[in-house]
């Protein structure tokens, strides 16, 4: 089985513009052994606007070009189309939707993560200690002096080893 979608090339000076042709994409079910008897793709062009002067279809050499995009392409079940070729076809395109929706996940979580991972590094370079003078809970501060005195309430190294840069 093979899928593609079809563009008919226009050219503009300098600019080369791909045209889709109507009713992409295309597909086919092709066998191994077989001789292939093509595919028929219609457009919009007339023959008379192709056979014009100056056609911004055609190149220098006056050749009308197609661009073809291949969508997906994969092995029958069995060398001639059977019912669950469908079947798997339904599946492989199911699946490639939903791996495309927990990639796009998971870099939503890995930019999530690298912006903590920033915020966490600039915090720890603005220093991330609190004062000593501040009191103790309750206002106990003769009590609890000594263990808020040389207490460092910083975030750690770790943002150190954590900064990693993403695409």
């Amino acid at each position: 089985f093979v899928s593609w979608t079809a563009y008919i090339l226009r050219y503009h000076k300098n600019l080369v513009e791909p045209i889709p042709i109507p009713s992409a994409p295309f597909s086919h079910y092709y066998a191994q052994d077989v001789s292939d008897e093509g595919i028929i793709m219609e457009t919009e062009i007339t023959i008379k606007e192709l056979r014009e002067p100056g056609c911004p279809y055609l190149n220098e050499k006056g050749q009308l070009r197609v661009q073809v995009e291949w969508e997906e392409s994969y092995l029958l079940f069995q060398a001639t189309y059977h019912k669950y070729d469908d079947i798997y076809k339904l599946h492989n395109q199911q699946m490639r939707k939903e791996i495309s929706v927990l990639q796009g996940e998971n870099f939503g979580l890995e930019r999530q993560l690298f912006s903590y991972q920033k915020s966490i590094a600039y915090a720890h370079s603005r220093g991330g200690t609190y004062s000593d003078d501040m009191q103790s809970p309750e206002g106990r501060e003769e009590e609890d002096e000594q263990f808020y005195q040389d207490r460092n309430y910083s975030l750690g190294d770790r943002s150190l080893s954590t900064d990693t840069e993403y695409a």
